[in-house]
C-alpha cells in the first residue's frame, strides 16, 4: 500500500532543508499550471530559512496585482516624502526624526490594538514599520498574525463565488477567486518572510499557516509548512494535524474547474489517478495517489505519537474515503465514532439505538461541519436518500440546527443528481438520479419552521433551469419573481453598506464625483478603524450584488432561448412583455423562436451575452414596465458604484488615494481591469524626462500586463462597451 511519505514520494521537491526555503504557492486559474509560483519577497539568511523557497522565475499571469512591486513603490515613496514624510531634501525626514519614529511606533500598536483585519495587514506590510515586526514581542505577533484570518479574507469570496463558473467572471472582468487567494498567500508570506529575518516563528505561527492552507485548499502550500515544522523541530499538535488533514481533502476541491468536478464517477475517479493529470483534475488523487491513503497514513503518524483525534479529525476520515469513493469507510467513521448504523437507519429508522451522548464541550460532540460533510460525502456519492435521513437523525439526536451552507449543499447535490443523462455513459452516469420533484421539496422543507432559511438566487436559479427543462412556463415566471425579491433586498443591504462608507467621506458617492472630498477628510478616515470596516462590508455587500445579477441575467437567457415554451402567444404577447420587463439583465443582442416555432427572430445589438456589461447605460439594473417605457413600482433610476469609483480614481485630487488601501483593494477586485489600466496611466504620467516609454514598460511588466505601443491605447481598450470615465483626460 502507497503511504504519504514526507520525505520521497509525496513532497519530493516541496521538501525543505534549513539551508533553503520553500514556497508558499497559491493555485492557478482553471486553464493553467494548478500552482502560480511566486517570487521570494525579502532576502533571509541562511541561518533563518523562510517558510518559502525561492523557484525560477516565472512570468506572472497579467492582470495579477504584483505585491513585490508594490512593496518597492512604497519604500521609494516613503524614501521619496510621500504619505506624510517630510519632502525631499528636507535636514529632518521621517526616518530620520526620532520623534517621528516614536509616534509611528505608537501608531502601529493603535492599529494592532484596533484589531481590523485590513488594516493590520496593511499596517504590517508597511516598509516603514518593518522594524516594529521583526522586533515587536512573539505574542503580539502571534496576536496580530491570527488577526488575519482565512474566514476574514478567504471564507467569504469563497462562498460568493462557488455558483459562477470561473469563465463567468473572466468574461465579466472581475478578479477571480484564485487571484483573490493568490494575493493573500502574497502577502501572508510577505509579513512572515520579515518576521524571520530576525526571529523565528512556533507552534501558533505555523498552525494559522495550516490553517490558512486548509481554507484555500492548497495541500501543496500545507506540505511545504509541514516540512518547515519538521527542519525548524516545531512539534504538532492535534490543531496542527486536522488543518493537514483538511488541506489533503479539499486539495484543489474549492477553486477553478475542479469544484464543479467533485461527483464520484468513473471518468472522474480514472482522470484523477494519473500522476500526469490533465488541467481540471490536479486536486486530490485517487487510484495509486489516492488521497484516503494519504489521510490514513497522517492519521496514524498522528496515533503513533499519542495524539488522539476530535470530532474535526473523524470528518476528515469521512471525507478522505468520500473523495475516492468508498462508501464502506464513510459508514465505518460515523459508526466508531458516533455509533451511527447507515444501513440500518435507512431500513428502519425507528428501530435504530441511541447515539452516543457527548457532553456539548466533549471534543467529540458532532458539530455543523459534520453535517455539511454527510451532505457533501454522500451528495458526491449518489446518494441523496443517505445524506437526508443521516443529518435529520443527527440533527433530532444532538439538537444540532441544521445551517443554510449545509441546505445549500443539499439542494446543489439533488440539482445534479436530478438532472437527466445522455451519451455512451448515461447509465453509469444515471447512478442514484432523483425525481426532479426532490428540489422543490427541499425549498419548502428549509424555508418552513424549525428552519426558516430563505433561498438564494442560486436555488431559484436552479429551480428556474428545472422549470425550463420540464418546459413549464408559469413555474419559471415565479422562480424569476422570487429570485428578483431577493436581488432587490440585496441591492438595499449595498446601499446601506454604501451609505456607511459615504459618512466616513462626508457626502454621497455620487456628490464626491463633482466634489471630491478634502485630502483632511480621507486622511481621518484611512486612519479610522470602522472605516476600514465599513469598506469591507461594502465590499461583500457589492460582491453578493455582482453574484446575484450575474444569476439573474442566467434566468432570464432560460427564458430567451426556450423555443417551446407552452402556448401559441408566447412569441407574440408574452415574449415581447418578458423583453421589456427584464430588459436590464438581457443583452441587446438576442434571438428567439416564434410562437408558431417556424422560425427565428435575431434581434442585432451593441452588446452581447459574452459582454462584460449586457446594459449600454451606466445605471444599475433594475425591472421595468410591461411597456418597457418607465421603471415598475418601487424601482428608480441609479448609478452604478463602478462607474462612480472610476471617475474618483481619474480624478487628479483624489486619485492617489485611491492607489492605496482600503480603495484599492476594492476597486480591485470589482473592476479590476479599469483599474489598473488607470492607476498604470497615473504612474507612467508622473514620469518625465528620458526613458518614459521604457518606464511604461516597465510598469506594465511588473503587474504582468502586456506592453502595449502607449498606455493611452492600453486605458482606452480597457471595456468593451462603454469608454472609459477617464478617457478625455487621458
Amino acid at each position: 500500500m502507497r503511504g504519504f511519505n514526507w520525505r520521497s514520494e509525496a513532497l519530493r521537491s516541496h521538501f525543505l532543508c534549513t539551508s533553503c526555503r520553500q514556497q508558499i504557492i497559491a493555485e492557478r486559474s482553471f486553464n493553467g499550471s494548478r500552482f502560480l509560483h511566486l517570487s521570494p519577497t525579502t532576502r533571509l539568511s541562511a541561518d533563518n530559512a523562510s517558510i518559502v523557497t525561492p523557484t525560477p522565475e516565472i512570468p506572472p499571469r497579467p492582470s495579477q496585482w504584483n505585491l513585490q512591486a508594490e512593496i518597492q513603490a512604497r519604500s521609494l515613496a516613503a524614501r521619496s516624502g510621500r504619505h506624510g514624510t517630510s519632502p525631499p531634501g528636507s535636514s529632518a525626514t521621517f526616518a530620520d526624526s526620532e520623534e517621528s519614529a516614536r509616534q509611528r511606533e505608537v501608531a502601529f500598536y493603535r492599529v494592532l490594538q484596533d484589531a481590523q483585519p485590513d488594516q493590520v495587514m496593511e499596517t504590517l506590510l508597511d516598509p516603514r514599520n518593518a522594524p516594529f515586526v521583526q522586533t515587536m514581542p512573539d505574542d503580539a505577533f502571534a496576536s496580530a498574525l491570527l488577526l488575519l484570518s482565512p474566514e476574514h479574507f478567504v471564507h467569504p469570496y469563497r462562498d460568493l463565488h462557488a455558483p459562477l463558473h470561473p469563465r463567468t467572471v473572466q468574461v465579466k472582468g472581475y478578479r477571480t477567486l484564485e487571484e483573490i487567494i493568490a494575493i493573500f498567500t502574497q502577502k501572508l508570506r510577505a509579513i512572515v518572510d520579515l518576521r524571520r529575518e530576525t526571529r523565528g516563528i512556533g507552534l501558533v505561527e505555523y498552525n494559522h499557516l495550516l490553517r490558512c492552507a486548509a481554507s484555500m485548499g492548497n495541500g501543496k502550500m500545507a506540505s511545504t509548512v509541514w516540512a518547515q515544522m519538521e527542519a525548524d523541530h516545531v512539534e504538532p499538535n492535534l490543531e496542527s494535524y486536522n488543518h493537514l488533514l483538511e488541506s489533503l481533502v479539499w486539495d484543489g476541491a474549492l477553486t477553478g474547474l475542479e469544484r464543479h468536478r467533485l461527483r464520484v464517477s468513473p471518468f472522474y475517479y480514472r482522470k484523477r489517478r494519473f500522476y500526469d493529470t490533465s488541467p481540471g483534475f490536479q486536486g486530490f488523487g485517487t487510484g495509486a495517489r489516492s488521497v484516503r491513503k494519504q489521510v490514513q497514513d497522517v492519521f496514524n503518524r498522528m496515533a503513533s505519537r499519542g495524539i488522539h483525534g476530535d470530532a474535526s479529525t473523524f470528518i476528515h476520515l469521512f471525507l478522505a474515503s468520500a473523495r475516492v469513493g468508498y462508501v464502506i469507510g464513510m459508514k465505518a467513521v460515523l459508526k466508531t465514532a458516533w455509533n451511527l448504523d447507515v444501513d440500518q437507519l435507512l431500513r428502519d429508522p425507528g428501530q435504530h439505538p441511541p447515539l452516543i451522548e457527548y457532553d456539548r464541550s466533549s471534543p467529540y460532540f458532532p458539530t455543523e461541519d459534520l453535517l455539511f460533510a454527510i451532505a457533501h460525502g454522500f451528495g458526491v456519492n449518489s446518494n441523496m436518500t443517505a445524506a437526508f435521513q443521516t443529518i435529520d437523525f443527527f440533527s433530532k439526536q444532538y439538537q444540532i440546527d441544521i445551517p443554510e451552507r449545509v441546505w445549500i449543499e443539499l439542494f446543489r447535490r439533488a440539482y445534479v443528481l436530478s438532472k437527466r443523462r445522455f451519451g455512451p455513459d448515461a447509465d453509469r452516469m444515471a447512478k442514484g438520479s432523483v425525481p426532479r420533484t426532490i428540489l422543490s421539496g427541499i425549498v419548502e422543507l428549509m424555508s418552513s419552521e424549525p428552519h426558516k432559511v430563505q433561498p438564494t438566487v442560486e436555488i431559484y436559479r436552479m429551480l428556474a433551469r428545472n422549470a425550463y427543462d420540464k418546459q413549464r412556463l408559469g413555474e419559471f415566471g415565479r422562480h424569476i419573481e422570487d429570485a428578483f425579491k431577493v436581488w432587490r433586498r440585496t441591492r438595499e443591504r449595498r446601499r446601506e453598506a454604501r451609505k456607511k462608507v459615504e459618512q466616513h467621506l462626508g457626502a454621497p458617492l455620487t456628490a464626491l464625483v463633482t466634489q471630491p472630498p478634502s485630502r483632511t477628510t480621507l486622511d481621518a478616515a484611512m486612519q479610522s478603524p470602522r472605516f476600514w470596516h465599513a469598506m469591507y462590508e461594502y465590499d461583500l455587500a457589492w460582491l453578493e450584488f455582482i453574484q446575484q445579477t450575474i444569476l439573474m441575467e442566467k434566468i432570464v437567457r432560460l427564458g430567451l432561448i426556450q423555443p417551446r415554451w407552452p402556448g401559441k402567444t408566447w412569441g407574440y404577447r408574452v415574449l415581447p412583455r418578458f423583453l421589456a420587463e427584464w430588459k436590464d439583465f438581457a443583452p441587446q443582442q438576442y434571438s428567439f423562436t416564434t410562437g408558431d416555432r417556424r422560425g427565428t427572430v435575431q434581434i442585432h445589438g451593441a452588446s452581447t451575452w459574452d459582454h462584460e456589461n449586457l446594459r449600454t447605460h451606466q445605471n444599475v439594473p433594475m425591472r421595468w414596465s410591461l411597456d418597457g417605457e418607465r421603471p415598475a413600482e418601487g424601482e428608480e433610476v441609479e448609478p452604478e458604484d463602478a462607474f462612480l469609483w472610476e471617475k474618483l480614481l481619474s480624478s487628479s485630487a483624489t486619485r492617489e488615494y485611491m492607489a492605496r488601501e482600503p480603495f484599492r483593494s476594492l476597486l480591485w477586485r470589482h473592476r479590476a481591469t479599469a483599474t489598473d489600466k488607470l492607476l498604470l496611466a497615473e504612474e507612467a504620467r508622473s514620469q518625465s524626462g528620458e526613458g518614459i516609454q521604457e518606464r511604461r514598460r516597465e510598469l506594465l511588466r511588473q503587474r504582468g500586463l502586456p506592453a502595449p505601443q502607449s498606455i493611452e491605447t492600453y486605458t482606452m481598450s480597457m471595456t468593451r462597451i462603454y469608454p472609459p470615465p477617464s478617457a478625455s483626460s487621458s
